[in-house]
């Protein structure tokens, strides 16, 4: 399992809704089972959800999230995730 802690960039900001659909685009190229939490952890949504994401509502631009990936080519989802956040 792999775990980083990161802020979400302003500048997703002023394309919230597209940014929403391209995260989960971007998950679900991987086979890992992808989740993005509260720093805490208390609060988990699967990363290749869109519902789950709009829902919780949790990448608003400054929110510090964790991101977790677990199997196979789970660094290079992290990796990916981290990037497009950041």
């Amino acid at each position: 399992m792999q775990k980083i802690e990161l802020t979400v960039s302003p500048v997703l900001d002023s394309r919230y809704e597209n940014t929403i659909s391209e995260l989960v685009y971007t998950a679900c190229q991987y086979k890992s089972s992808i989740f993005i939490a509260t720093p805490d952890e208390k609060q988990k949504v699967n990363a290749k959800s869109i519902m789950g994401i709009i829902a919780v509502g949790m990448l608003l631009p400054g929110t510090q999230v964790v991101v977790i990936a677990e199997g196979s080519d789970e660094e290079e989802a992290i990796l990916a995730l981290q990037k497009f956040l950041a």
